[in-house]
């Protein structure tokens, strides 16, 4: 780290520091890289509570100038930091154990800040503020809250379920086939029709046999016809043999 004086820059840095909420002891101990991001993150949550589109609108001339203001000592605490000035909190522990070297403060030499460090004293450089982050509590419901949502949640269920399985019924074999239950029991599946059963099967062949059928027509065997009788053709089949054995005509 690069080495600071500690005269009144090391001052107005300590107090730059406490207006974001820093601890300016913290910060001495970290790198200037760090020291200066964890200023930018307190930075950023001041500047959107102090912006001025959320102040009043009687108060928006005022809100801005310290919007400005805000501004300005932001830029003048990343400088100092980025040159490597201590914060004055930190130099104000080791002054005196560095006032009677010749590098310390009179003597307007370098100053070593590693040899202020007080081991008793520890505080974590939260960048909100110097508040930890706390954790959302989970969500508390009543029991009218929680029966309602399990009503909902159940019933959406069920009827969900029952339309589902009377789209299977119907749609069974590829075909639109359904038909209404003949009861209310959610677990009866089979839809039986009237056409189905033996007794509707008996009533249709009995009912088929009342019908009065008309009679068969008796059927006509014809005789020789009377145009081959006129003319003395024998309708016997003539019998042939091979040639050689008898005759053929």
């Amino acid at each position: 780290m690069p080495m600071g004086n500690l005269g009144s820059g090391g001052a107005r840095l300590g107090m730059l520091l406490r207006r974001f909420g820093l601890c300016p002891v913290e910060l001495a101990r970290q790198e200037p890289k760090v020291a200066v991001s964890v200023l930018k993150a307190a930075y950023y949550s001041k500047a959107k509570e102090a912006h001025p589109d959320y102040a009043p609108e009687e108060d928006k001339d005022a809100a801005a100038q310290r919007f400005v203001e805000l501004n300005s000592e932001f830029a003048e605490a990343v400088k100092m930091l980025e040159a490597g000035v201590v914060p004055a909190s930190w130099a104000s522990g080791s002054s005196s154990s560095s006032s009677s070297s010749p590098s310390g403060v009179g003597g307007g030499g370098a100053h070593n800040w590693q040899a202020g460090y007080r081991p008793g004293f520890h505080s974590a450089p939260w960048p909100g503020g110097g508040k930890p982050f706390q954790h959302s509590e989970p969500p508390q419901f009543d029991l009218y809250t929680r029966a309602k949502g399990h009503l909902i949640v159940w019933s959406s269920l069920f009827v969900f379920l029952t339309l589902f399985r009377e789209f299977l019924v119907g749609t069974a074999g590829s075909t639109w086939s359904w038909s209404p239950p003949n009861t209310i029991n959610p677990f009866w599946v089979r839809r039986f029709k009237d056409e189905w059963g033996s007794e509707a099967q008996v009533k249709q062949i009995s009912q088929d046999a009342q019908v009065p059928k008309p009679p068969k027509p008796e059927k006509v065997y014809r005789d020789t016809p009377t145009f081959y009788q006129k003319r003395g053709i024998s309708n016997v089949r003539r019998k042939y043999e091979p040639r050689g054995f008898g005759p053929s005509l």
